[in-house]
């Protein structure tokens, strides 16, 4: 008998079905006992798990971006020392510089 020659096909790619990921780093989390229920129980009907934590983390990074922000614009007073019963900035009691 004689064997039927296959002829080679080139291989495609392996692709994915569906649509392309949108989200697609991901980290393991680890929690303290509980707190998976207690998320659960506050999921609104058709979250999942992942909306919920996503949303948490981007809300949190905004807030820390507004308060580190906030704190790189606020002008901090002149560090004071108490001497006798007056306050004098550390500035004032820097030797003074020698005149030529």
């Amino acid at each position: 008998m004689k064997q039927q020659l296959r002829s080679k096909k080139p291989v495609r790619e392996k692709r994915l079905a569906g649509r392309p990921r949108i989200n697609s780093e991901q980290t393991p989390a680890r929690f303290p006992a509980g707190t998976l229920a207690s998320i659960d129980a506050c999921l609104a009907p058709g979250e999942r798990l992942a909306d919920f934590l996503r949303e948490a983390v981007s809300r949190e990074l905004k807030r820390r971006a507004r308060t580190q922000n906030a704190t790189n614009n606020i002008e901090h007073p002149a560090p004071t020392a108490p001497i006798g019963n007056q306050n004098f900035t550390i500035d004032m009691l820097k030797p003074a510089k020698p005149k030529n």
